[in-house]
């Protein structure tokens, strides 16, 4: 492990600082900055980095959309088995009245999209609303002439799985699958645990499987429904709860930046705190959020101040706070 020893700093009397409040970066600024960052952080840094950017996830989103309508159309359908949301209302609704399954996402994700941008951020919501259109007309369009399975139970498991990944993936890049997602982020604010809302949608599903068709059907969905869900987690790196400690040179920059991107008034500790460079007065900022939100605070967070240290911890419980309301 190398150690620097103080003396001679990369950025001498606060070069960073000082150009960032003048609203300039210089070239040594940005090498020293791009030397931290991450391989896509260091491409993004650069000029046409927000566009890049976008590019970047509009790809990943794209590629989830693909994924989601996937496991819906070639697993889980040809095996008359459910999923969790709103796919599977479609699909109950496509299996009685034969409705397209694509079609009936988009209708009815259009009241959710409009509460969501009554609620949450512009960027989560572009994004959640490019994955529903694409996920509607991939579920349209996609179709294999020959099921890749006849046993239900290995459709259950790599439909929830690849479902799950899907899922999880438009989550990491700042965005949403849609359907009752959204309203479960709604009610979430208004101190209904986002846990709660899914346990019982996803009963809903479940029990409608088992009026409307056969017990074994809705064991089959139930074992989808379960295997989506590890997935989802683990893609999002299983943490329900962080902490996070941000060291930086504009506090107040930062703090606004994460409120106006995650459209919630988020509670932060600041408190100003020392460094080997007395010329670049640091402050330190804490607060704690939940796992969905830990992509989208990367980014602003890199964004805002290239040079900044951020550690994201797990946090077993929180007592108290602002959380509840996310």
């Amino acid at each position: 492990m190398r150690v620097k020893m103080p003396g001679k700093s990369r950025f001498p009397n606060g070069a960073f600082s000082l150009a960032r409040q003048a609203g300039r970066t210089t070239a040594s600024t940005r090498a020293g900055a791009s030397r931290y960052a991450s391989p896509l952080g260091r491409i993004t840094s650069g000029p046409g980095g927000r566009e890049i950017r976008f590019l970047f996830d509009l790809a990943a989103i794209t590629f989830s959309a693909f994924l989601i309508a996937f496991g819906v159309k070639e697993f889980l359908v040809p095996a008359k088995l459910l999923t969790t949301g709103l796919f599977g209302i479609c699909i109950i609704l496509y299996k009685l009245l034969e409705l397209p399954i694509g079609m009936q996402f988009l209708l009815y994700n259009i009241p959710l999209l409009i509460l969501g941008f009554r609620s949450f951020g512009k960027r989560f919501m572009v994004y959640t609303v490019i994955s529903v259109i694409e996920q509607s007309v991939f579920t349209n369009v996609l179709h294999v002439p020959r099921a890749f399975t006849n046993d239900p139970i290995l459709a259950a498991i790599f439909g929830g799985f690849i479902i799950g990944f899907g899922s999880g993936l438009t989550l990491r890049v700042g965005g949403s699958a849609g359907g009752f997602d959204i309203l479960a982020r709604f009610l979430a604010r208004r101190r209904i645990p986002m846990g709660t809302t899914t346990l019982v949608i996803n009963c809903g599903v479940i029990l409608a499987a088992m009026a409307l068709f056969d017990v074994e059907l809705a064991l089959y969905t139930l074992m989808s429904i379960f295997v989506t869900a590890k997935t989802y987690d683990a893609v999002l790196n299983n943490m329900d709860k962080v902490s996070l400690m941000i060291v930086t040179t504009d506090a107040a920059q930062m703090q606004r930046a994460l409120m106006e991107e995650l459209g919630t008034k988020m509670e932060m500790t600041l408190w100003d705190a020392g460094g080997t460079s007395p010329a670049r007065p640091r402050q330190v900022l804490y607060c704690i959020a939940v796992k969905e939100q830990v992509p989208q605070l990367k980014a602003v967070i890199q964004a805002v101040d290239p040079l900044s240290v951020c550690t994201i911890v797990p946090a077993s419980d929180v007592i108290g706070g602002n959380l509840r309301g996310w």
